[in-house]
């Protein structure tokens, strides 16, 4: 009898295993999903372009574009959450500093233990996190986004992990030397690394990087591609091809960029896209991407990076080092040099940047609506021109299930794009015009960071009818955007 109970309990605990496993590589999916060509408005005078109808939304898409927004909110505080719980069960539990010790005692190498001890870390935090991601995997499929099966995603997993295995150490290796050859005055050399490292990873990143994970083949469509390096080249952009990226062997998303630098420039159009907007939509969603290049955003982000890396390094250097010796026998080392730091550094770098998210959502705002701003005066702006730039949005919006009017916090905090609404009502002409252009070459640094801060402060239409009444120079509000080829629950271009 024990034995039949025994191999019963057995049969189950199988049977269990093996429905997990379907589950994970069927994961269900949602009766309601996105719309794959959603009967969008256009610029239609007197009607509210954001409303459900105006997207092209049935009642029970726009309930579901809720359900999905607010989870990406969600997902938006509890990912650095869930990572600084992470940082902090490795660092402050004294396992950084016995792994340290550990794997110093069976190799003589300096360099290379420290190589290792970065590479166990990476595994270690990506053990933790494993769950959150299983969960958004899970999640895109029940919402009609993913398209890889459990496999496929697992191995672009796996792909990115190794990735990450190799960039991490070159980072963090140099810096930690500089921090024990220079104990004070560390925090300015380190930070001159970081952003060579970083400027490397951006040239290299668009050729050897994004290849491991989508084949990008030229632009098939001759036309198509004929129309929109005219455009390049009329801004004065050194483009000679323009890319496609099977985008749609991982998600539904759509999106398009610029990328690389020194160089390696691409520009990037999702076959999703592709297949989905018209060519006016398509040029719309380029200028907005060419605007960056033009703006030099690129070199502003980088300088922006620059300083937020300069001052965090300067608080890590000021605080962390007294934390470390008056806590050294809890942690198992007694010095910021140590390699057995790099969690706890990591977590204070991780709460600095998380403190400062606002700051920073404001800022790619602010570049991002003079892209809106640059590729709608591509073409006048006449009043056709907005009805197409306020199309591509609706059909962003629709596509994507992003809600078009977030609450004001929420922009606030999370958003590195103006909101769907925002970007609408912009175009539509509901807002004011800036030159970007002008603003380009006259605006001082000192007037930017003065308009950055009035944009922290300012409030956020939050609804069609506020936005009447609070109508900001520059619209706040934005969508999440993660880096392709990843999570693209955002409209990001």
């Amino acid at each position: 009898m024990l034995h039949a109970m025994s191999h019963r309990r057995s049969a189950g605990l199988a049977a269990a295993v093996l429905l997990t496993l379907l589950g994970l590589a069927c994961p269900p999916v949602l009766a309601v999903t996105p719309p794959e060509h959603p009967q969008v408005s256009g610029l239609v005078h007197g009607v509210d372009l954001t409303s459900p109808q105006a997207l092209g939304w049935t009642t029970e898409q726009a309930d579901t574009a809720h359900r999905y927004s607010r989870g990406s909110w969600a997902l938006g505080f509890i990912d650095p959450i869930l990572g600084m719980v992470s940082l902090a069960l490795l660092a402050l539990t004294g396992f950084a500093g016995a792994l340290a010790r550990t794997i110093r005692a069976r190799l003589k190498a300096r360099l290379a233990a420290d190589a290792v001890f970065i590479v166990a870390m990476v595994l270690c935090l990506s053990a933790l996190g494993f769950p959150l991601e299983l969960y958004r995997f899970y999640r895109e499929h029940y919402y009609g986004f993913a398209t890889q099966d459990f496999a496929g995603w697992f191995g672009d997993e796996m792909k990115g992990l190794i990735v990450a295995c190799i960039i991490t150490p070159l980072f963090l290796l140099p810096i930690w030397a500089a921090i024990r050859k220079w104990p004070r005055s560390w925090w300015m050399i380190g930070s001159a690394i970081g952003m060579a490292l970083a400027v490397l990873v951006m040239v290299v990143a668009p050729v050897f990087i994004a290849p491991l994970f989508n084949t990008f083949t030229p632009l098939k469509d001759a036309s198509l591609k004929a129309r929109i390096l005219a455009l390049a080249h009329r801004q004065g952009i050194p483009a000679d091809d323009v890319y496609e990226v099977d985008a749609s062997r991982q998600s539904r998303h759509d999106n398009a960029y610029v990328v690389g630098l020194l160089g390696t420039q691409r520009i990037v159009l999702y076959d999703t896209l592709l297949s989905a907007y018209t060519p006016d939509e398509i040029e719309f969603v380029m200028g907005h991407e060419m605007g960056h290049y033009v703006l030099n955003h690129v070199w502003k982000g980088l300088a922006f990076g620059a300083a937020l890396i300069v001052v965090g390094f300067f608080l890590l250097s000021r605080i962390l080092d007294r934390l470390i010796q008056r806590r050294a026998g809890r942690l198992g080392y007694d010095a910021l040099g140590s390699i057995a730091a790099v969690p706890l550094a990591l977590l204070f770098l991780s709460a600095y940047l998380f403190v400062i998210q606002p700051v920073v959502s404001a800022f790619s705002r602010h570049l991002e609506h003079q892209a809106d701003v640059f590729a709608l005066q591509l073409n006048g702006p006449t009043p056709e021109a907005r009805g197409i730039a306020v199309a591509s949005f609706q059909k962003m919006a629709a596509r994507n299930l992003s809600d078009p009017n977030p609450p004001a916090a929420i922009e606030w905090w999370l958003y590195s794009h103006p909101s769907v609404g925002n970007r609408i009502r912009f175009c539509a002409g509901e807002y004011a015009f800036p030159d970007a252009r002008q603003r380009n070459t006259r605006e001082g640094p000192l007037s930017l960071v003065a308009r950055l801060l009035a944009q922290l402060t300012a409030r956020v239409p939050a609804s069609p009818g506020s936005a009447k009444r609070v109508a900001p120079r520059y619209p706040l509000g934005s969508v999440p955007s993660p880096a392709p080829p990843r999570d693209h629950s955002a409209v990001q271009s």
